[in-house]
């Protein structure tokens, strides 16, 4: 996450470099523990391109995972974040 992001958009092509890139953070982020779906969004791409990279690379999910449970004190601060602007 050391790099912008936001490639997002339909039929956007990039660099060889910039797309390798741009997965690294996608496969950063799923081994943190976020969803393909949300690692996609991370990386800047569509969710269902994660979706798609990850069913390429054989990913499973956990039936038993069901989001990140955040402690109380982070959701505190998330939502006065949020609040604050």
């Amino acid at each position: 996450m050391g790099y912008q992001t936001g490639f997002r958009g339909h039929g956007v092509h990039l660099s060889v470099e910039s797309a390798a890139l741009v997965r690294e953070e996608f496969w950063r982020a799923v081994g943190s523990g976020l969803s393909p779906t949300a690692a996609a969004t991370v990386a800047g791409v569509a969710g269902t391109t994660g979706r798609k990279w990850a069913k390429a690379a054989g990913y499973q999910t956990n039936s038993k995972h069901h989001g990140i449970r955040y402690s109380q004190q982070v959701r505190d601060v998330f939502w006065e974040a949020l609040r604050s602007g």
